[in-house]
């Protein structure tokens, strides 16, 4: 219906352009009134042909919905349909219960099936079933849904944002930022697509583009612990060290069990040279998620720092019991074996196991300087 108004007023103007001067103002008024006249009968059509019981269903199933109370609200929808088995709105309210409360998604398909049938320019509908096939996974489905619904509705900011994060999936990114920029350029409020941007940016390693994404999230919703997390990582791989601390104290402030921002801050204090200050960070976040293997491949590095070699090399072992293929894990380790228990050996196995995980430059510097000669 917005894409039918949009539609009608683009033509009116037209037609107030090419009109004699004298006039044309009121002409054009009457085109605008008379076109959204006609709208609000359209839709006034609409919902007049729905019988009583089943608009007072309906009327009772919202408030139940707005309640919480899901089971009555589901209920009373499946009643309006049954009277109105047309009825559109109840359809896609159904759909979304089904989908969001109960996690029944093919239920939930077909009723927005039916809802695009019968009103096959309904955009949000589309946008509701693509958020479906998202959480499924169903990709290609979802994209055609979110394209669809911002065909439909050039100016919907949440059709844009949610096929950026489609594309996101995808693995697009350049896309994704396309999307999810033009969702920002509709809603200059739209906190959301500010972060999903911001943390692409981040994994990008365009850091100070993710930082300005983050601080106007911020800015719009300023208690938002993980706003702040995020834009510490990227303060702290900019070199701002203090800023990023100062991020992870507020992040902390308002979740104390955040072990992430725990582990960030042991991050910062490592690249401070404050390996103690480190080394109290990473136990922290183990404290608070004994199974988080980079805290302890962290730990380790701070230990060794330290001249903690023995504590050093329990914590490369944990890390390695937890996560078998972390490449970073064998290459401290190795060099702790090296540097100071001279097991040769041992070192060599390590640094060849993370060549084989993606990173050989430990061992082949060794082979070049025969260190690692029966590997």
């Amino acid at each position: 219906m917005e894409s039918l108004w949009l539609l009608i007023r683009s033509s009116a103007l037209r037609i107030y352009r090419s009109a004699a001067p004298v006039g044309n103002l009121i002409f054009l008024a009457t085109i605008v009134i008379a076109a959204y006249g006609s709208i609000v009968s359209h839709r006034t059509l609409q919902r007049s042909r729905v019988p009583v019981d089943a608009k007072t269903a309906y009327d009772k199933a919202i408030v139940f919905g707005n309640k919480k109370d899901y089971e009555n609200a589901l209920k009373l929808f499946s009643e309006a349909i049954k009277i109105a088995p047309s009825f559109t709105e109840a359809y896609v309210r159904r759909g979304r219960i089904y989908s969001e409360v109960y996690q029944k998604k093919e239920r939930a398909i077909a009723d927005l099936a039916f809802a695009i049938q019968n009103i096959p320019r309904y955009y949000k509908a589309y946008n509701h079933r693509g958020k479906i096939y998202l959480a499924m996974g169903q990709y290609n489905n979802a994209l055609s849904d979110f394209s669809m619904a911002v065909q439909l509705s050039p100016r919907f900011a949440t059709g844009f944002f949610h096929r950026g994060r489609v594309y996101q999936r995808m693995g697009n990114y350049n896309e994704a930022i396309k999307d999810l920029s033009m969702a920002i350029q509709i809603d200059t409020g739209f906190v959301n697509a500010y972060k999903t941007r911001g943390y692409l940016y981040l994994t990008a390693g365009q850091y100070f583009e993710a930082i300005a994404d983050y601080s106007a999230a911020i800015s719009i919703f300023p208690d938002d612990p993980n706003s702040y997390y995020h834009r510490a990582i990227c303060y702290r791989k900019t070199g701002s060290f203090e800023k990023a601390l100062e991020d992870l104290y507020y992040t902390l402030a308002s979740v104390p069990d955040y072990y992430e921002a725990f582990y960030e801050k042991g991050m910062v204090r490592f690249e401070l040279k404050q390996f103690d200050h480190a080394l109290d960070e990473f136990t922290s976040a183990i404290k608070l998620n004994p199974k988080y293997y980079q805290a302890y491949v962290n730990r380790g590095n701070a230990n060794a720092r330290l001249m903690k070699f023995q504590n050093a090399l329990e914590d490369f072992n944990t890390a390695i019991r937890l996560a078998p293929r972390d490449l970073n894990a064998f290459i401290s380790r190795g060099a702790v074996y090296m540097i100071h228990f001279k097991q040769t050996e041992k070192a060599c196995s390590d640094w060849k196991r993370a060549c084989e995980l993606g990173d050989c430059r430990n061992y082949k510097m060794a082979k070049a300087k025969g260190i690692c000669k029966h590997q």
